[in-house]
């Protein structure tokens, strides 16, 4: 099951080393998969060598019966027929070895060969030459030609040595000191030019083995992280595709990992590459059952999954992925929690591996714009991804042309029922599609990294309009959104001076809101840049505040002002008592620590009074007016004016007149 090869693996590759005297690599792994890379070779030569062997002896054989005259007698006769089918039994039984039992069979076989080769010079009457022969040849083929290991080739050379010189003196009538030392000779000449020799070919065609295997696995993995690269994953693919049958079913998955570019802008690629590896570790520990993990570059991911048909098995594993990452990252002394986006395709009707991977692709910015999690691919995604990627063009367009709007929702004191405030809110007047709504464009602008670039739009539109305002004789104070990415860019404060020195409006009349979750990410970097607003004149506000994170200790160390609580605890807690603990002890808690307050998502009268009850200072929400243009806010300001004296503050007629 390919999962990919870390990078230390890589490293030993690229500096392998040899052991001295037996020139194997030292890394039993790398030994293994050399071994393995050249068992065919090392089978076909042990055959050849048994087949050497016999060519050897019929040589000898021809020389002495033709040449010398030797008679031929039975016992020759049955010793070389005996012989011959020794011989050919090993060949055709090395032929059918698997690499398991290899290494004893090659030692059992060179054995035989060895004690094949002393019979023969035994029985070979009247022909000392003949073992004068196939001694020292003996020898030298043995490593020469057979590719085994030299540990082995030593030990099984020695034992040839030492049978075949036995056999040879057995044959001898009269030993001769001189005949015997010349061979002794030759023996140990064989030895000392067949060893030095094969150890030199051993080491380069271990050291050929390792280059290629580094180059192989450089072309076929991830440096970063060890999970397999793009090119491979492609190929794991096709050949899982192509293998399928009815009972089985492949699942491509996607990961895009949630706000990895403001990690990795503001706490450096360094942190952010520590990161993706920590992703890549509880990709591996997460999914064991993916049969290939990849990394396509940047912070996305993928995994082939092969299982029964139904994807209910696969939604599974990668739901078990998401959990992981439940846990936080340790990053440079912070404990940061990160999400990820998840596309899921099925290969039902013989898609092919492209399909797969667009599909999933689809199914995976599905899930980014629904704010995370897991998307199974489907074919109604189809018309939204064109959708996508037509607003993906045209929205750098957008900034450039004029076609961002500000809405405006007020903000209304509840005991006197004045607005003072209003929150600004961005909308994409689209040549095509009309008005959208930032869930339809924000997510793609965090995308492609335009984030940065529609807030400065968003703080020139607001100060053009508190400028406006603030000549009118009106005084609304407008609060305002900061991504995260601009709240992390310590050169955002000068490009926000310069729009004050520009428009000459006062950073009083803007309200900053940040949100709990951008504080998880860079505190200290996040509060330099807020210092230096703060020194400007802006004041802050605490935006969504009960849906993050963060600790209460943040609430003592930011400038805050105001703090707003969350729509999703405001909205029906009239009728939830546990919503109904949590806001009132909210408000209590912001109010002691000398925070205004802001119930967000108020919808109806009864939010309203129970609101009122609590003592919470200000509300927002749909009962008072939804978002609308400046021109429509100042409208509806000026009937509320005409209309109060004859409402009591906050009642339903007063605010029906005036939407």
């Amino acid at each position: 099951m390919p999962l990919g090869v870390d990078s230390k693996t890589i490293e030993d590759h690229a500096s392998a080393e040899l052991t001295r005297w037996t020139a194997v690599l030292a890394d039993p792994q790398q030994e293994q998969a050399f071994r393995k890379s050249t068992f065919g070779v090392e089978r076909i030569t042990m055959r050849v060598a048994a087949l050497v062997v016999f060519v050897v002896d019929i040589f000898a054989l021809i020389a002495g019966k033709l040449i010398a005259g030797h008679p031929t007698t039975t016992s020759e006769i049955v010793v070389q027929s005996a012989s011959l089918t020794a011989v050919m039994l090993l060949y055709w039984a090395l032929g059918r070895q698997q690499l398991r039992h290899w290494r004893i069979w090659a030692i059992a076989s060179g054995l035989i060969l060895s004690l094949v080769i002393a019979v023969l010079i035994a029985f070979g009457h009247d022909m000392a030459y003949r073992g004068g022969m196939l001694i020292p040849s003996g020898i030298l083929v043995a490593y020469l030609v057979v590719r085994l290991d030299l540990a082995t080739l030593i030990w099984l050379s020695t034992a040839y040595s030492v049978m075949t010189f036995v056999a040879w003196l057995s044959i001898l009538e009269t030993v001769k000191v001189v005949e015997v030392s010349f061979l002794f000779a030759l023996m140990l000449v064989g030895h000392a030019l067949g060893y030095f020799e094969s150890r030199r070919l051993q080491r380069e065609r271990r050291m050929v083995f390792v280059q290629k295997m580094a180059l192989t696995q450089h072309a076929t993995i991830d440096d970063l992280t060890g999970l397999s690269n793009r090119r491979y994953f492609n190929d794991v693919v096709d050949a899982q595709l192509s293998a399928l049958h009815t009972q089985r079913e492949a699942a491509v998955m996607l990961v895009d990992l949630d706000r990895f570019k403001e990690i990795n802008d503001t706490l450096g690629h360094h942190t952010g590459d520590i990161l993706l590896q920590q992703i890549a570790c509880r990709m591996r520990r997460a999914l064991p059952g993916a049969f290939a993990l990849a990394r396509f570059g940047g912070d996305e991911f993928a995994a082939l999954f092969v299982g029964p048909p139904g994807h209910d098995w696969a939604t599974t594993e990668i739901r078990r992925f998401l959990s992981s990452l439940d846990e936080p990252f340790e990053l440079e002394g912070l404990a940061l929690y990160i999400h990820a986006s998840i596309g899921l395709a099925i290969c039902r009707s013989g898609e092919d591996r492209q399909t797969l991977l667009r599909q999933s692709d689809i199914a995976m910015y599905r899930a980014k714009l629904r704010g995370g999690g897991v998307e199974v691919y489907s074919l109604k995604e189809i018309s939204h991804t064109r959708e996508h990627v037509e607003l993906a063009s045209d929205l750098n367009t957008a900034l450039e042309n004029d076609e961002i709007r500000l809405y405006y929702q007020p903000k209304t004191d509840i005991a006197t029922g004045e607005t003072h405030g209003t929150e600004a809110l961005i909308r994409w007047q689209h040549p095509v599609h009309g008005l959208l709504s930032p869930a339809r464009f924000l997510p793609i602008a965090e995308r492609h990294g335009l984030m940065r670039k529609l807030t400065l739009r968003v703080f020139e539109l607001a100060l053009q309009q508190a400028q406006g305002w603030h000549s009118a004789g009106r005084h609304l104070r407008i609060a305002v959104n900061l991504a995260q990415e601009s709240l992390l860019d310590e050169n955002f404060p000068d490009e926000v001076l310069g729009l004050l020195a520009r428009t000459k409006v006062p950073a009083e009349m803007l309200l900053l809101e940040i949100t709990e979750n951008t504080i998880l990410v860079d505190p200290d970097r996040m509060l330099r840049v807020i210092t230096r607003l703060g020194k400007a004149g802006f004041k802050f506000a605490l935006d969504d505040y009960g849906t993050g994170y963060s600790s209460l200790s943040y609430l003592s160390v930011l400038p805050l002002e105001e703090l707003k609580i969350d729509r999703s605890f405001v909205s029906d807690f009239v009728t939830v008592a546990s919503k109904a603990v949590i806001v009132r002890s909210t408000i209590q808690m912001a109010r002691e620590l000398g925070f205004h307050v802001v119930a967000e998502g108020v919808e109806d009268l009864a939010t309203w009074q129970e609101l009122s009850r609590f003592g919470c200072d200000t509300a927002q929400g749909y009962y008072l007016l939804r978002p609308v243009p400046a021109e429509e806010l100042e409208d509806w300001i000026d009937c509320r004016a005409s209309v109060r004296p004859q409402c009591s503050v906050g009642s339903a007629l007063q605010w029906q007149q005036c939407s």
